[in-house]
This record gives C-alpha cells, structure tokens and sequence, in this order.
C-alpha cells in the first residue's frame, strides 16, 4: 500500500471567547480571498506533470474490472488522459438546476462573518484551495451538533416567549380594563395557541436564527476544523486529514472508481461515485443524492479531467474564477483567447440551455463501452462547439 502519512500542520487553536469577540465583524468577500491564492505549484506527483517539464512520471494506467453486476457499473482507468470527444464533457450536466451562475456572482459578492472567514483559511492551510482542491463537502462541512442544539434551545425559547406574551397580554388587560373590551379582541393572538404559533412564533423563530447565522454566531460552536477529504491537483493525490490520523495522501493513479447503490427512505435507489484505493480499505463516497448511473460516469471523467494538469481546468461556472491561477489553464486560455468572464456575463436562460443540452447528451454516452462512441453515433451538445467542451 501506497501513502504518506504526515503530521498535521501546526496552527493556534482559537478559543471560544476569542471568536466571540469577532462575532459580527466582517471577514473578507469571497473575491478577495481569491485574489490571495497563490499561482498553483505542481509537484512531481501530479498526473501529467511530466508534459509539463519533459520529466518522465512513474504514473501508469491501470485498467480496472467492473465492480459492479449491474448496468451501471464502471470502468477504473486510473490517471488515463482523456483525450476531445474520445470521453464525456457533458460537466454541465451535473448542474441539474443551472444555479452554478447564480451561486458563483453571490460568492464572488457577498463578505464573510470573521469567524467563518478563519475557519475557512484553516481548511485551505490543511487540505487545500482552489483551483488545485476539490473539496467534498459531505465530509468537510458536516453541521455542528452545537448548532443543532442551539437550534432545539430556541425553539425552547419559543415556548418561553409564547408564555411571556401571555404574561403580558394579561397584564395589559389589568392595566387598561376600564378601556373597552375591544383591546381584550385585540390580544386574540396571544390567548390562541394556534394563532399565536403560526403568525407570531415562527416568524419570530426565523428571523432570531437568520439573524444569528448572518452575524456568524453560529459559527461559533463550530470545532476549528472536521475532518474532510479533497481530490489535489498540483499533487496528484487524494489528501485525507484527520486529527487522530494526520494527513494521508493516495496517488490518484492507485484509485479505482467504482459505483455504489444507496437507498433513501423512500425505498428509492441512487448511485454514488465510490474512489477506492486499490491496496487498501481506503476512500472516499461522492456525489449528490438520487442521480442515475450517468452522473456518476460524468463525475468520473470530470475528476479525471481536474486531476491531469497538463490540461486546462474543466470549463465550468465553479472554476472561472479562478483560471488566472493555474498556470495550465491560463497559457490556453491565451492561447485560445478565451474571455475573462465568459459564465459570469451568461444570462441564466443560455446557461440553461447549455445544462440541458448537455444532460441529454450524457444521458445516451457509453460509459461501460467508451470506443463504441463513433459505432453508437453519439454527439455532444452543440457539436462540441462550447466552451465546456474545449480542453
């Protein structure tokens, strides 16, 4: 088995009472953390690396089994390139309801609470930042079970509230019983549970924790860092860390993808990317609930796609912003005179349409059978004229 094991790196642990003190203050926008990245440094692990110096890499393609009975099982092929229209780039397909636009114009936009600002500049000392990491997030930001518990304690507090109103309604009513019984018609909310819960409580409740994760208290009861994976471009590996364990990272060509069934409590079956290594019991389950088979085949390649650096960083709305930053993707983006901003200034209604036409055409790819793409006459999305399909 093949790993490196090493020691988390040495960062001061923030107490409770400092990060208080932040509460409320204003960390930075999304676009000025960008702009502190570094150009991405590869190192001699990364897949294709040695297309970018002329050094000879150790990687070799590992052609893997079906690890599945069913229809939907996969192919490993390690760190293969993948070359234009010999593989699927429907990446937009991913995107089933073609918000990546909206969501990338917030983040550029909108500032950070304090606290939420350091938690996040830890995460990137640990496992890494864009453009080089794609995080999984199931693992990364799982909800702390403080804020769990905060949120029971308000919804306590609700009950306290409701009996304050009580309280107080009944005192109004004996301070101003000489005025007409009109005002006792008046506090009709605060006598009626019902009433009172659906038109006063809730809103009340929504608004208390709205405010209270806008000013980052939330954020407070988080640990300093959970532990999470991240797939690294600039090493080639697959980093793990863990506080018990350290850091461990898997070269990507020992990864084998496989599909994995879940079921939901609907008795309804979704398919997941499982990335496992192939000399241990180590890995990682990604992807979103209730995909098809398809999905998971295009996650696949588009992992692929990230994780060979002598290509230009898939050409999707996430990583737009930060193409300026790896050096691949910039020299072709000259190259080709790609635009700056090319998502950012798409109306949403074209961006649709590129996400259907592109979910339909990796709805009918191959995956189990990549050479019969020509025999099959499968097309890609616009005749491989888009920006997504370039690279």
């Amino acid at each position: 088995m093949t790993q490196y094991k090493h020691e988390l790196p040495k960062y001061t642990k923030t107490s409770f009472f400092t990060r208080l003190i932040w509460l409320g203050r204003s960390g930075k926008t999304y676009g000025e953390r960008i702009k502190d990245f570094s150009m991405v440094n590869y190192q001699p692990t990364a897949i294709g690396y040695e297309n970018l110096i002329g050094k000879a890499h150790s990687r070799k393609v590992h052609q893997g089994r079906n690890t599945h009975v069913l229809r939907h099982s996969l192919l490993s092929v390690g760190g293969q390139i993948l070359e234009n229209n010999t593989r699927c780039h429907e990446y937009l397909a991913m995107d089933d309801t073609a918000e990546a636009i909206d969501d990338q114009k917030i983040l550029l936009e909108n500032s950070r609470s304090y606290v939420r600002h350091n938690i996040d500049e830890l995460t990137d000392i640990l496992v890494g930042n864009k453009p080089s990491t794609i995080k999984f997030p199931s693992a990364l930001k799982i909800p702390s079970i403080w804020f769990q518990f905060l949120r029971i304690t308000t919804g306590l507090m609700s009950i306290v509230i409701y009996g304050f109103m009580l309280g107080l309604g009944g005192l109004f009513d004996l301070i101003f019983n000489s005025i007409d019984r009109a005002f006792d018609n008046a506090l009709f909310i605060f006598e009626n549970p019902v009433f009172f819960y659906c038109f006063a409580l809730m809103p009340l409740y929504w608004a208390i924790l709205k405010i209270l994760t806008h000013v980052g208290f939330t954020d407070i009861f988080d640990p300093d860092f959970l532990p999470g994976s991240a797939l690294r471009r600039d090493l080639g590996t697959l980093r793990s860390v863990s506080k018990k364990k350290g850091i461990i990272e898997i070269p990507f060509e020992e990864l084998e993808a496989r599909t994995t069934t879940m079921w939901d409590g609907g008795n309804r079956a979704m398919c997941k990317l499982y990335l496992a290594h192939k000399y241990s019991k180590l890995g990682v389950v990604c992807g979103i609930p209730y995909q098809q088979a398809w999905y998971v085949g295009v996650l696949w390649e588009y992992y692929q796609h990230f994780m060979d650096v002598s290509r230009p960083l898939p050409d999707v709305p996430e990583f737009e912003p930060f193409r300026h930053l790896d050096p691949t993707t910039l020299q072709w983006d000259k190259d080709h005179n790609r635009p700056r901003w090319v998502w950012r200034d798409m109306s949403k209604e074209d961006y649709r349409k590129l996400v259907e036409a592109s979910e339909e055409a990796a709805r009918t790819y191959p995956y189990l059978n990549p050479a019969a793409v020509e025999d099959e006459n499968w097309k890609p999305a616009g005749d491989g004229k888009h920006w997504y399909q370039l690279g």
